[in-house]
């Protein structure tokens, strides 16, 4: 007793192997797009990382420049004539003749 299978229902079976074939390798090349995001995405990281670190550098080696100009800037001991020149006025003296 063989069985056999109406022609109606093989074309059908045909169909759905087909259609299994499909979505088996729309899953397959959606794994594969996810993979090459997941991989973009990583580069995309470091790439910025490795802009924050120049950004970071430049920064640093400004502030160093900024502060040896201040440095290079600095006065030694000031003398009595700038001293005397920055001291606050006293207050004015009134004399009152002797009329």
């Amino acid at each position: 007793m063989s069985k056999t299978l109406s022609p109606s229902l093989q074309s059908k079976r045909e169909a759905l192997a087909s259609i299994q074939l499909e979505i088996k390798q729309a899953q397959e090349k959606a794994k594969a797009q996810k993979a090459e995001f997941i991989l973009q995405k990583a580069q995309r990281k470091a790439e910025r990382e490795a802009q924050l670190e120049t950004k970071l550098t430049l920064k640093l080696e400004k502030a160093q420049a900024r502060l040896a100009k201040l440095l290079s800037k600095q006065v030694g001991p000031v003398g009595s004539k700038a001293i005397k020149a920055n001291k606050r006025p006293s207050k004015a003296i009134v004399t009152t003749s002797g009329v």
